[in-house]
């Protein structure tokens, strides 16, 4: 995969889980990242005026570098449109339809190699994901999203009650037992621990600081490690490690490797330069501690 190739994330959900309000967040806290995020309605995206650079009715420039991209064309059209001017976005985001699959949006990145996959983060509204699941007309569609999440967020927590929010719980990792689960409000959601952007402009595997509900890692090592070994050391990772990326020296590749997790699902994909030394981040909603099977020579200290 080329080292410029752009992350490419999809957020999807049932109708009123709260994409929306968590795609207005990313746009107005983009924090150097310029994302191009693909909507269906540009009315229900909320962008402060003053923040609106230009809009010619198709896209919406922001003055932070984001864009904001119709589908009222189509995905492909829309798609087509935007990958022509790739140099200046650095990660593509689609709001998919609530009624939408959200891995089949995601299978238009496994094929482009322009494209990143980074995640189907799927949005689940507490309060009402009972009655969706057992709705007859709409019920395998939303299984269906909840399926195909690398990451699953919780949301209408405040609406929900404590045992509607344990049943939605349930539910969900009754039917996707690998996704990283959580809670959230995505009004206030840190976004840095959604979106994975540490290296795919360059080579700097850094995430930038997340919110203290979360944790942080790093992990470095000044000589090659074992392939072997860290294949086993990344399948043993918990649940809770919801990201991890970096670049990875290994003893029996002669150039570097990136690494990359999001939720339980992992990639390596080498890279056209030599790398003498290791250093990745891990995030998880949990303490990072205890690691098993750390591969000799590889070190951790807390951020």
């Amino acid at each position: 995969m080329p080292a410029t190739a752009r992350p490419f994330t999809v957020i999807g959900g049932f109708l009123g889980a709260g994409k929306t309000t968590l795609v207005n967040r990313i746009l107005s806290e983009a924090k150097g990242v310029r994302y191009a995020v693909m909507v269906n309605d540009f009315g229900a995206v909320n962008v402060d005026v003053g923040l609106i650079a230009a809009h010619d009715g198709r896209t919406m420039a922001l003055t932070n570098g984001c864009i904001c991209c119709s589908l009222a064309d189509g995905f492909i059209t829309a798609m087509l449109r935007l990958m022509q001017e790739q140099e200046s976005f650095d990660h593509v985001i689609v709001e998919a339809s609530g009624v939408a699959l959200p891995d089949r949006i995601m299978d238009l990145a496994r094929l482009d190699p322009a494209l990143d996959p980074d995640a189907v983060i799927v949005l689940v509204d507490a309060e009402t994901q009972a009655a969706r699941l057992g709705d007859r007309h709409v019920g395998e569609v939303v299984a269906a999203q909840i399926e195909s999440a690398d990451i699953i967020l919780v949301t209408k927590l405040d609406l929900a009650g404590d045992d509607a929010f344990a049943a939605a719980g349930e539910a969900v990792r009754k039917l996707n037992s690998k996704a990283a689960v959580l809670a959230c409000d995505p009004a206030d959601f840190e976004v840095d621990a959604l979106l994975g952007t540490g290296t795919a402009f360059g080579f700097e595997p850094v995430y930038r600081p997340v919110h203290a509900a979360f944790h942080t890692l790093t992990l470095h090592a000044k000589e090659p490690i074992s392939g072997a070994d860290f294949e086993r050391f990344a399948a043993a990772l918990p649940a809770f490690v919801i990201r991890g990326k970096g670049r990875i020296a290994l003893v029996d590749e002669r150039n570097g490797v990136l690494w990359q997790r999001v939720g339980a699902r992992m990639e390596m994909t080498s890279l056209d330069v030599g790398v003498e030394t290791t250093e990745i981040v891990l995030i998880g909603t949990e303490p990072l501690t205890d690691l098993r099977s750390m591969p000799e020579g590889l070190v951790a200290s807390a951020v």
